[in-house]
């Protein structure tokens, strides 16, 4: 499978990779390592729902329960407000 850029996907995916990557960087700082988008499910069917969006990320240690709380509340925000749902992995 040939990798697809960011532009190449709808704006309100696109928009919640951008937003999860900014709110992980202020939330997570020198402890974000990277972040793939590597997949999901788009839909077309219903415009209420983008899609369910496969998202890798890499941190230099474990979160503390603040920072781990933080994360989730970013992640419920920009859900509701792009109309995603997200299956993320949170690896060391």
């Amino acid at each position: 499978m040939s990798p697809v850029s960011l532009d190449a996907l709808p704006e309100r995916v696109r928009r919640a990779w951008l937003d999860l990557t900014a709110e992980l960087q202020r939330v997570l700082r020198g402890d974000l390592v990277a972040m793939w988008a590597y997949g999901g499910t788009l839909s077309v069917d219903d415009p209420s729902h983008a899609g369910d969006l496969d998202t890798y990320v890499v941190l230099s240690r474990q979160p503390d329960e603040a920072t781990a709380s933080a994360i989730e509340g970013a992640q419920d925000a920009i859900a509701r407000g792009r109309g995603v749902e997200w299956d993320a992995w949170y690896v060391l």
